[in-house]
């Protein structure tokens, strides 16, 4: 990292970046191009009915997989000129390329972007040492603040408890996103492994209130898109 400074703590990551974080779609044309006005439109829809408190850009939901580098960058661009510092905007830079990870990093935090979001390698299998190392690498590349992002389902792998508690020694990493379908009850072994050093989001809607009673602060919910108002009113009710 940059610029060490007192580890962010859960609570200053919700001031910041709050209890809904929108992953937003990607939108295509017919030719398989980006359609990248009607993808604004779409963002400014749900900033506009405030189903959201930050924007993911490029995470799974946007089909970051599908994009080229410089599709995801151009789409970073995009959305931060759409909106500039209006609301949080999180760069989604994950890759199975521990380079590439950090390159899209570095385009987003050119852009001004305020965190980014990286998701575990996927097929390459790695286990929790070379995990530890790809997290490491991105989060000493640069000075943004990093959620981890964990989703067995697609990665084909999990982050251990284990290997978050060596995560969350780094300062600039400061929140996990987990899938918590899979591993219903991890949200509590990352609170206790870490203690509570992470902001905990579930990275799956039906999952929303059984992270939040774990001790977890909220979600990236897809979705959003549609029930942002609905996913926010239960969030409310429940604190």
């Amino acid at each position: 990292m940059k610029n060490k400074e007192k580890k962010t703590c859960p609570e200053d990551v919700v001031a910041k970046f709050g209890r809904i974080l929108l992953p937003l779609i990607t939108v295509f044309k017919k030719d398989f191009s980006v359609d990248y006005a009607l993808t604004k439109k779409v963002a400014k829809f749900v900033v506009q009915n405030k189903f959201c408190d930050s924007i993911i850009v490029s995470g799974t939901t946007g089909e970051f997989y599908a994009l080229s580098f410089d599709e995801r960058v151009k789409l970073f661009q995009a959305i931060k000129e759409e909106f500039g510092d209006t609301i949080p905007l999180i760069a989604g830079t994950g890759s199975a390329s521990t380079r590439e990870v950090i390159e899209l990093t570095k385009a987003a935090e050119k852009l001004g972007y305020d965190a980014v979001m990286v998701v575990a390698p996927y097929y390459s299998h790695p286990e929790q040492e070379g995990i530890y190392q790809h997290f490491k690498a991105v989060a000493q590349s640069t000075s943004l603040p990093l959620m981890i992002y964990n989703i067995p389902l697609f990665a084909g792998v999990n982050i251990a408890p284990e290997t978050v508690a060596r995560l969350a020694e780094i300062e600039n990493i400061i929140a996990i996103k987990d899938e918590a379908g899979l591993n219903p009850l991890q949200a509590t072994a990352y609170i206790q492994k870490t203690e509570g050093r992470l902001a905990v989001y579930s990275g799956d809607d039906p999952m929303v209130l059984q992270v939040l009673i774990q001790g977890g602060v909220g979600v990236v919910s897809g979705g959003s898109h549609v029930i942002g108002d609905m996913m926010r009113n239960m969030i409310n009710d429940f604190l």
